[in-house]
C-alpha cells in the first residue's frame, strides 16, 4: 500500500490499519511534513503537538518510504530515525514544451478573455499578439520580449495562501514599471497568476489599485490543464514565491515549469538547491529586506539580456518520471516483495489505532476551539 503524505492525520493512521488487516506492506511517500503545515495558520498549542506526535508515531511503522528531498532524507533520519530513499518530483507528461501555433491559439482563442488585458485587446488577433507574429509567408513565429511590439510574459502559479507573499512580486513589479518609465529598453510585461485560494480576492484588491503603465497583471484559473502547460511553455521566465513550511520540501510548480523548460526566479529556503540552481537554471532570492528590490532588478536584467534568459533555458533539465521510477522507486518495492510480509511496527496495532483515532478527535475539538476562541 503506498500513500501520500501529508495530509498524515489520520491518513497514515487508517493505512497502518488496512496494512495489518490485510497483511499488507505499508510505504510512505514524505512530501513535506504535515504538523508544519498546521503552523502557518495555526498558532503554537496541544492540537499541533498531537497532530505532531501522531505523525511521528505512525509515519515509523512502514516498510519503506520515500521522500523529495535530500534535506527531507536528513531530517526524517535524524529526528525521527525513519530511513527514506529520495525520489524528487517529476512533471508529467503533460508539462513540455509546445508549438508556436499553440501559444497564438492559446491567447488569441482559448484564452483571450483572461489572458488579454483589456488595455491591450486590440493587439491580439488572428494575425498577431505581443508574443507571436505572421511573416510574410503566413508562418506563425515567436517575438522576442525586446521586439517593438513584443512583450515578456512571466508566470507564476498559486493557491493563494498564507506560504506564499505575493505582496513581494507586486511590489517588484511597481519598481520595475517605475524604471520602465525612463529606460526604453525595459520591454512591456504580461504577468499571469493562475489559481484559486483564499487570499485572492485580497491580492486582487491590491492588484486593481495599482497604476502601471507598462506592467499588466491578470489573474485567473485555466480549467484545462493543457492550457496551463502551452502558458508555462510560453512564457518567458516564472516566479516561484514558495516559502515551505518545514524548509525540506521543494515546490512541485517549478517542477511544472522546468517540464516546459521555463527557467525560473524563485525565493529561496534550504532545500531549493537540489531543484534551482542560483544562475545555473534560475535564479535564486534572499526573503529578506531585500528581496523586492533584488527581484525587480533580476526582473529588469533578465527581460532585457534575451542570452542570459536562453543560458538558463538550455540548462533546465530533468529527468523523466518514468526513468526515475525504474533507477529508484522500482528497485524498492521489489525488494518489499521479496520480503516476508509483517504486521507494522505499532503493535498491538488495533489499539494503538483506536488510541490514535481518540487522539484524532481531540485535535478536531481543539481546532474547531482555536478558529471559534474569541
Amino acid at each position: 500500500v503506498l500513500v501520500q503524505t501529508p495530509p498524515a492525520v489520520p491518513l497514515l493512521m487508517i493505512a497502518q490499519l488496512v496494512c495489518f488487516m490485510r497483511r499488507s506492506q505499508l510505504v510512505i511517500d514524505w512530501h513535506n511534513l504535515g504538523y508544519t503545515l498546521m503552523e502557518v495558520d495555526c498558532r503554537p498549542g496541544p492540537a499541533i503537538r498531537l497532530y505532531r506526535f501522531l505523525e511521528h508515531t505512525f509515519g515509523r511503522g512502514a516498510s519503506a518510504n520515500f521522500c523529495v528531498s535530500q534535506a527531507m532524507q536528513r531530517w526524517l533520519q535524524t529526528e525521527w530515525g525513519i530511513s527514506a530513499t529520495v525520489l524528487h518530483d517529476k512533471p508529467q507528461s503533460i508539462f513540455r514544451q509546445y508549438g508556436v501555433e499553440d501559444t497564438h491559439n492559446l491567447f488569441v482563442n482559448t484564452n483571450r478573455s483572461m489572458l488579454a488585458p483589456p488595455a491591450l485587446d486590440d493587439q491580439f488577433s488572428d494575425e498577431s499578439t505581443p508574443f507571436t507574429f505572421r511573416n510574410a509567408n503566413n508562418e506563425l513565429c515567436r517575438r522576442s520580449p525586446t521586439d517593438a511590439q513584443g512583450m515578456a510574459l512571466i508566470v507564476s502559479s498559486t493557491s493563494w495562501t498564507g506560504d506564499e507573499d505575493f505582496s513581494i512580486l507586486l511590489r517588484a513589479l511597481k519598481l520595475y514599471d517605475d524604471k520602465a518609465a525612463t529606460d526604453d529598453n525595459l520591454p512591456s510585461v504580461l504577468a499571469v497568476i493562475t489559481g484559486n485560494g483564499p487570499k485572492r480576492a485580497y491580492y486582487e484588491a491590491q492588484i486593481q489599485a495599482m497604476q502601471m503603465q507598462s506592467v499588466f497583471i491578470r489573474t485567473g484559473y485555466l480549467n484545462e490543464y493543457r492550457d496551463y502547460a502551452i502558458l508555462l511553455s510560453s512564457a518567458h521566465l516564472g516566479i516561484s514565491l514558495h516559502m515551505s513550511s518545514s524548509g525540506i520540501d521543494l515546490p512541485m510548480k517549478v517542477v511544472d515549469m522546468f517540464g516546459c523548460k521555463l527557467p525560473v526566479l524563485a525565493l529561496t529556503f534550504p532545500a531549493l538547491p537540489e531543484l534551482v540552481q542560483h544562475e545555473r537554471n534560475g535564479m535564486h532570492i534572499v526573503n529578506d529586506v531585500n528581496a523586492v528590490q533584488v527581484m525587480a532588478d533580476h526582473l529588469a536584467q533578465l527581460l532585457t539580456k534575451t542570452d542570459k534568459l536562453q543560458e538558463l533555458k538550455a540548462n533546465v533539465r530533468l529527468a523523466s518520471w518514468q526513468e526515475s521510477w525504474n533507477a529508484i522507486a522500482l528497485p524498492v518495492f521489489e525488494e518489499r516483495l521479496k520480503a516476508p510480509t509483517r504486521a507494522p511496527a505499532s503493535v498491538p496495532l488495533f489499539l494503538a489505532v483506536c488510541i490514535s483515532l481518540c487522539g484524532f478527535a481531540i485535535l478536531v475539538v481543539s481546532l474547531v476551539w482555536y478558529f471559534t476562541d474569541d
